[in-house]
């Protein structure tokens, strides 16, 4: 028995010696094998920190050297990121406007246009759903409408025209998401428009329906994980730098039997002019803003939607673009009615000055992320500054006065 039990510990001592095995109840070996490979893992892990701190410290001299002494792009710097980036990048636009502002011509060219494929690579949101719950030629009209309806009622009980109404833009805000997924998924620019946001209720109401509208991006959607962030969306603001031309169109289009000078006189609703509220809010959540001035565009003789693609989003409108088979057809210009006011000259230059003014309270119109179409658009907001402290309310009291100085003087 102690023979066996000699050749035993002898066997295994020899096959501790074979494998470079530590056996801790083994008299005479030391764990020498452990110990090195220990020692190994210790080096290794060292010299990985070493050149983790070497790596942080020569990348913040190189960023102070940068800083102090910019550099020169190589060539393969300037061209070959430049072009992978505008690839890679989209962008979520929405054009905005009040009525009488062109809007309706813009939004039956996109259609148009984007049917064909004219506009690629953007695309003008039209869902594939129910005729008897969508109309296309409305576009995203009645999105716009079904986002309204949710933020500003609620359904009663027993109350069926409520709730079917509320179920209808349910399914219409939910289709048009799927689409703009679905369009960001395929890595297209998405084209959206309305002109209805002049018609709110209140301040909050506003809000809640523009925060309810930027949680439809993709990028916002929690289902998913899809790239962008606000920034990739851009507001392109339909404005008519001339107040009372608006106010012209806007009369046009009412049903008014009376003839200008008399409806201005009556007219109490200025504030369906404000489209800048709306934009001051966006603006704030961290979207760029494009204002392009309207009645420059329509003096002119240019085509607005034209304008729009070619000069503002930046399409090509060259000769072998997709865009120029429909440019070189009968593409009329955008026009709008006009009046004579020539017996109240005085009292409507006293009008635009201050309608004018009440654009003065917004700061995003002295913005980094704000473009101006044409860039002299921007010295008509130029002198804001001494207006910015005035409050909205007098401005819109010193509008009525002029009314009323209107009123006056047409029985003369």
């Amino acid at each position: 028995k102690n023979n066996n039990k000699m050749v035993f510990k002898m066997n295994r001592r020899q096959n501790a010696s074979k494998d470079h095995v530590s056996w801790p109840n083994v008299r005479g070996q030391p764990g020498v094998p452990e110990k090195s490979k220990l020692g190994k893992q210790l080096l290794l892990f060292f010299l990985f920190v070493l050149a983790s701190i070497t790596i942080m410290i020569k990348g913040s001299i190189f960023d102070f050297y940068v800083s102090f002494f910019p550099q020169e792009e190589s060539m393969h710097q300037k061209i070959v990121p430049r072009k992978l980036k505008r690839a890679l990048k989209r962008e979520f636009a929405i054009i905005l406007s009040v009525p009488a502002s062109g809007f309706e011509s813009v939004q039956k060219d996109l259609i148009a246009w984007s049917k064909v494929y004219k506009i690629r690579p953007y695309s003008y949101v039209i869902p594939d759903m129910d005729p008897i719950n969508y109309t296309k030629s409305q576009g995203s009209l009645q999105l716009m409408d079904a986002i309204l309806t949710k933020v500003s009622s609620v359904p009663r009980a027993f109350d069926g025209y409520n709730i079917t109404k509320h179920a209808k833009s349910d399914y219409l805000i939910t289709e048009f998401q799927k689409e703009f997924n679905s369009l960001w998924m395929q890595r297209k620019n998405i084209l959206i428009g309305t002109d209805h946001l002049s018609y709110f209720q209140s301040e909050k109401i506003r809000r809640k329906f523009l925060d309810r509208l930027i949680k439809l991006f993709p990028w916002n959607d929690l289902r998913f994980s899809l790239p962008g962030t606000n920034n990739d969306a851009k507001v392109i603001l339909l404005y008519r730098s001339s107040r009372i031309k608006h106010l012209q169109a806007l009369w046009s289009s009412s049903a008014s039997q009376e003839n200008f000078t008399e409806w201005l006189s009556s007219y109490n609703n200025f504030v369906h002019l404000d489209v800048f509220s709306t934009v001051d809010i966006l603006a704030r959540r961290g979207l760029k803003v494009d204002v392009i001035d309207v009645d420059y565009v329509v003096d002119n003789g240019q085509n607005l939607t034209k304008y729009i693609l070619c000069e503002v989003i930046g399409l090509s409108c060259q000769s072998n673009s997709p865009l120029r088979g429909v440019l070189d057809g009968n593409v009329e210009p955008t026009k709008f009615m006009v009046s004579n006011y020539t017996k109240l000259n005085q009292q409507i230059a006293q009008l635009e000055v201050t309608m004018n003014e009440f654009a003065c309270n917004f700061d995003f119109l002295g913005g980094k992320d704000v473009r101006f179409f044409p860039e002299s658009l921007a010295l008509k907001f130029s002198s804001c500054r001494e207006f910015h402290e005035r409050k909205r309310y007098d401005i819109a009291a010193k509008i009525q006065n002029i009314t009323k100085q209107i009123n006056a003087i047409r029985w003369i």
